[in-house]
């Protein structure tokens, strides 16, 4: 189990997946966590909506008052990454963990979804981001589940067949680099019982390489 206190930077600990499948929830729970163990913690969340260049424009998107290209979009939202990424890197590289609420890897997800562009396509405005150090992939394959939680949503992705899309792209994704994605069920699981797991895998991280790139 790795020493928490011997690392020289910070982790950066993503949790990507499908809509309402718990990432938010678990992402604030390991924050609480890591900072009741009196360790650097620091959060990010995707889409930043609070962003005074692109946020406005990404939640009018969003709730579907404003139509877009496909690829407008998918650079609108990495674009709304880029104006985090110095902040990020500097303040893992100072030892400050950060634990993300999605990223580039839903970018992609989400593009090559609607079926024009491959995710290498999809992916490539987010090259030369930081890249995580694991990617904590929150999967629900119980269909009549999800479809209650996302129809219970207004935007405009709360589509249960576009979800089931974006989720065959995500597998894909966990596929090309099966080192840095770690998938997690949350089928039938307790809030908690996915917390346990998401804490067994923090404490099994060890980042004694410099922060890498996405490529």
């Amino acid at each position: 189990m790795a020493n928490v206190q011997t690392k020289k930077r910070g982790m950066f600990i993503l949790f990507e997946g499908c809509d309402k499948v718990g990432k938010t929830t678990q992402c604030l729970k390991l924050v609480q966590y890591i900072d009741s163990t009196n360790q650097p913690i620091g959060c990010m969340m995707f889409p930043n909506r609070g962003s005074l260049t692109t946020g406005w424009k990404i939640d009018m998107y969003l709730t579907n008052k404003q139509n877009m290209t496909d690829w407008d979009a998918n650079l609108l939202f990495s674009q709304n990454r880029w104006e985090q990424a110095e902040e990020l890197k500097t303040k893992i590289n100072q030892g400050i963990t950060f634990v993300v609420d999605r990223y580039a890897y839903s970018g992609a997800a989400y593009t090559a979804a609607k079926g024009h562009y491959s995710l290498a396509e999809s992916m490539k405005p987010d090259c030369g981001l930081p890249k995580p150090d694991v990617i904590i992939y929150l999967k629900n394959d119980d269909d009549y589940q999800m479809s209650q939680r996302i129809s219970a949503g207004s935007e405009l992705y709360d589509v249960m067949k576009f979800q089931q899309e974006v989720s065959k792209q995500f597998d894909q994704l966990k596929e090309n680099d099966p080192d840095t994605w770690i998938e997690i069920s949350t089928e039938h699981k307790s809030i908690d019982e996915v917390h346990e797991e998401i804490k067994t895998i923090y404490h099994s991280i060890t980042v004694n390489e410099p922060l890498a790139k996405i490529v």
